[in-house]
């Protein structure tokens, strides 16, 4: 039998001299109001459950298919959640217009959902180094009662590895926000790593949530496929959903946020 998932996430957590407990599938922390909750290939877990046993803490939902497929970026957010990595100011930081790919790169580096699109993209620099960056949509119009809005999507950020970059979203923020004045900036914060604060204490206000997302798994290549997305796709057979090789996983969902300014 090889070594469970949990017990890699414990060797891990020792070669950094934490000081946690196991509960079955769940790791939690003396010192930090943090939950790691060990997902395995082996099925979708209750994540009402997972909220509920664990009332005011912050649970990471942590996947064995990504532990191996985005290895370091997961240990990485591991580490800064439970304040190990460095950390830096965003005041002594520069902040710097990107190009497509210097943005993506990073984000495909730093970010558990790795680069995407993006119309606007800023990043801050610590003695000349990339330490955190932030993405943005185009504008689009919305309705919002009786008027349509400008309305913008931020869409990534992300720090250097471990890094805790103090005051960096509010930093690239306010930059996005005098360079193109929104009337208003949504955005969603992935319940699987996140409560929100971070956004709250932007003054964003959340508005809603987004339903958990089912998606299987290849056991071997640690490959993702949405469920809905695989079920439309002709080529595939029920046959084939069934095979050894797949893993049915379900998310968090995502908290979604808004963030209104002045009409000017």
């Amino acid at each position: 039998m090889g070594t469970s998932f949990i017990s890699i996430i414990q060797e891990f957590l020792d070669g950094h001299s934490l000081d946690y407990k196991c509960l079955e599938r769940f790791i939690v922390f003396k010192d930090h109001d943090i939950v790691i909750n060990a997902v395995e290939m082996l099925g979708q877990t209750d994540n009402h459950a997972t909220k509920d046993r664990f009332p005011g803490k912050k649970v990471l939902k942590v996947y064995e298919d990504l532990w191996y497929s985005k290895g370091d970026i997961v240990r990485s957010s591991i580490l800064a959640n439970l304040k190990r990595g460095g950390v830096i100011y965003a005041r002594r930081c520069i902040v710097r217009e990107l190009e497509t790919d210097t943005a993506f790169r990073f984000l495909e580096s730093n970010h558990i959902l790795g680069g995407s699109k993006s119309r606007f993209r800023y990043g801050l620099f610590y003695n000349n180094e990339l330490v955190a960056v932030a993405t943005f949509s185009q504008s689009r119009p919305i309705q919002r009662g009786d008027s349509i809005v400008s309305s913008y999507e931020w869409l990534r950020y992300a720090s250097l590895g471990s890094l805790r970059v103090t005051g960096g979203m509010g930093r690239l923020m306010n930059f996005f926000v005098k360079a193109r004045m929104p009337q208003e900036i949504m955005s969603y914060a992935d319940m699987d790593w996140s409560d929100g604060d971070a956004y709250i204490r932007l003054g964003f206000e959340e508005i809603g949530k987004t339903p958990p997302i089912e998606f299987f798994v290849n056991r071997v290549t640690f490959e993702r496929f949405s469920k809905r997305k695989l079920l439309k796709d002709r080529k595939y057979r029920h046959q084939e959903l069934c095979q050894k090789d797949l893993v049915l996983l379900v998310n968090s969902g995502n908290l979604k946020f808004i963030k209104r300014f002045p009409i000017l």
